[in-house]
């Protein structure tokens, strides 16, 4: 058995009675984000469409006593690291070599000069070699771009938050390591993360938005958390070690903040010069896209780290209860974020893979009524629906302390919800395109060697072929489950959203026809003309939006009258589909203001369109690619040379 530390002495109104977060701690005037150009035009000041409420929290004790935790093996998180390594490389191959192509037909059409273009296997390598080498240095100096900060002192520490520098002084010492360093950015982001590979080059940064929401309690126990992400996939060597699972999504974020930064950029140039805006949005578009498509290579590895962290952190603060709600507390903090700004900063994708926390779910229990319980909201969803998120889902990691915390015999800090059962039928449907695609790709494996048996001639191209019919098939059979038609009603004034979001619409795969008012929230500039940053905020909640403009409207898409932008900061009236996959959203079908502009959305029909695309790509391959269009081909009439 083991005792705690020095326990912090708790207000009698924190001890199971409703109590207020901790007051905003001072701290330097807030700057600008410097990561990005500063323009004219930047997002309003808009006015509290939910006026923060504050949250009624347990503040449940923390263990007298407990027992240890067994260790779990750490050998996945060795394999899915080298995953990570390989589908990092085959990513970021893939989209050089496709980029390569593009430009080769570009010279070739403009000035029919052909050059053949090969996988830059060396460039590949190079760029991933020098992100993972150079990776802190290069995120100290980028951090240094986002705001005013500072170095933290132990003496900074010692003076508001004792036990979390008691916690740092000792980690180092046990280990003969240097002091950590700390950085305090002046944000009102509220996080706490770290990156670096080695005991000197290693950074915990703070930030002020964080600093202002935690207690001592909390703040110790997410720091816990952070430098246990240190110590998983980690290589002793003699005093000191090199710790190969921070460093690796520190150089996977690294190598995100090139093209991500870019598209800011460029985004950014095309408000300063407004006759070449359409040229340089969109060939940011192709630079958000590249971090799109490479962001996936460290989901899955970002996802696992921050479970085990968790285990972890609980040996070094055993106090489940301060860093579940210290979890809540993060998350919440980014609504208040939106409310202030009117938009989400640029932080939240710069940092992703290193973040704790997720804005979508922040927003959204950062905005849920205080008199909801939070097993209505925080219910356990399956683990598959968040295969596109860098954090672990919050009720898993939330459930998991709270068993701990049972175990430990200590009251719980939250109560979970049960999850809902769902039937085979939805989870076949949702994945419809994806079982569609393996399913036609074993058939053609089949048939291919089949014909190889009868032809001596297999064809490996019949499985290529049929994996995109199948591809198309299942997009085409989920489409009106997926979108439903939207009965003809008047608009919801003050929409019960977190009823809606957590009774109606607990399966991803089915649509709920929704037809609300809010006001629109989100940034103003090109770097959200895809609509990678809408919202629509109402009394009852705040939700995320998902635009794709309908054929009709495509033109607006490069920022014209209809643009969804051009409302944003207007009370508006959206019709689509709610739905709860990860996090709750709302697939927009039509936006319309007070005055009677409105824009389009094309779920539907784009999910049409790419279905018959991917089976007129499958045809194409069969007919005409590969030996397979033998057997249809008629025989060649051999001519009569005797005659």
């Amino acid at each position: 058995m083991g005792d705690a530390d020095q326990q912090p002495t708790d207000p009698p109104e924190h001890q199971g009675e409703a109590a207020v977060p901790p007051a905003e701690a001072p701290g330097p005037a807030s700057a600008p984000d410097a990561s990005v150009p500063t323009t004219t035009a930047t997002t309003p000041q808009l006015p509290d469409p939910t006026p923060p409420t504050p949250q009624r929290w347990r503040y449940a004790p923390r263990p007298r006593q407990w027992t240890p935790l067994k260790h779990p093996p750490t050998w996945p998180l060795w394999l899915l690291g080298l995953g990570t390594l390989v589908l990092a490389y085959g990513l970021v191959l893939t989209s050089f070599y496709w980029v390569g192509q593009l430009g080769s037909q570009v010279l070739f059409s403009v000035l029919r000069y052909f050059t053949w273009v090969r996988p830059p296997v060396g460039l590949t390598l190079g760029l991933l070699g020098l992100c993972l080498t150079v990776a802190p240095w290069g995120l100290r100096w980028s951090l240094g771009r986002l705001g005013a900060g500072r170095p933290w002192s132990l003496a900074d520490w010692r003076a508001q938050f004792p036990e979390t520098a008691r916690l740092l002084e000792r980690w180092a010492a046990d280990r003969h390591w240097p002091p950590v360093r700390v950085w305090w950015l002046d944000s009102p982001v509220t996080a706490v993360w770290s990156f670096g590979w080695l005991p000197r080059a290693h950074w915990l940064v703070i930030t002020a938005g964080a600093q202002a929401v935690l207690d001592d309690r909390e703040l110790a126990a997410v720091v816990a958390q952070e430098l246990s992400r240190r110590s998983l996939v980690c290589l002793p060597l003699g005093r000191t070690a090199v710790f190969l699972g921070l460093g690796l999504l520190s150089g996977l974020t690294l190598l995100l903040q090139m093209p991500y930064l870019t598209y800011v950029h460029l985004a950014r140039l095309g408000e300063r010069w407004p006759r070449l805006g359409w040229l340089t949005g969109t060939i940011s578009w192709l630079f958000y896209g590249l971090w799109w498509w490479w962001r996936w290579a460290g989901l899955g590895f970002a996802r696992i780290l921050t479970l085990y962290a968790d285990r972890r952190a609980m040996q070094l603060v055993p106090d489940p209860n301060a860093l579940a709600r210290a979890i809540l507390k993060l998350n919440m903090g980014t609504a208040t974020v939106l409310q202030e700004k009117g938009s989400l900063p640029h932080l939240y994708d710069l940092w992703e893979l290193l973040l704790p926390v997720h804005p979508r779910w922040g927003v959204f229990l950062g905005t849920v009524p205080p008199e909801v319980p939070w097993e209505q909201v925080l219910r356990p969803r399956w683990p598959w629906l968040n295969l596109s998120l860098a954090q672990a889902d919050v009720t898993t990691r939330l459930g998991y302390l709270m068993q701990i915390a049972q175990q430990w015999r200590v009251p719980p800090e939250v109560t979970l919800g049960v999850r809902e059962p769902l039937p085979w039928r939805q989870h076949a449907l949702y994945l419809a395109p994806w079982l569609g695609l393996g399913l036609g790709w074993l058939v053609g494996w089949f048939i291919g060697l089949l014909m190889g048996w009868l032809l001596s001639q297999p064809d490996q191209w019949v499985a290529v072929a049929l994996a995109w019919v199948g591809w198309g098939c299942g997009t085409l059979v989920r489409i009106n489950f997926l979108y439903p038609d939207i009965p003809r009603m008047p608009p919801e004034a003050e929409p019960e959203v977190v009823t809606a979001v957590t009774v109606e619409a607990h399966s991803p795969a089915y649509g709920q026809p929704k037809y609300w008012q809010g006001q629109l929230l989100g940034r103003l500039s090109w770097d959200n003309a895809l609509g990678q940053d809408l919202w629509l905020a109402t009394r009852n909640g705040t939700i995320p939006l998902h635009y794709q403009p309908s054929p009709s409207y495509l033109w607006h898409l490069w920022m014209g009258s209809r643009h969804p932008v051009r409302f944003i900061g207007k009370t508006v009236a959206v019709q689509g589909w709610l739905r709860w996959g990860a996090t709750p959203w709302l697939d927009v079908e039509q936006i319309e203001t007070r005055q009677g502009k409105k824009t389009k959305g094309g779920h539907p029909i784009w999910a049409t369109l790419a279905a018959f695309a991917a089976i007129a790509i499958g045809v194409y391959i069969l007919g005409f690619v590969g030996v397979s269009w033998q057997i249809f081909a008629p025989p060649e009439s051999v001519p009569d040379l005797g005659s």
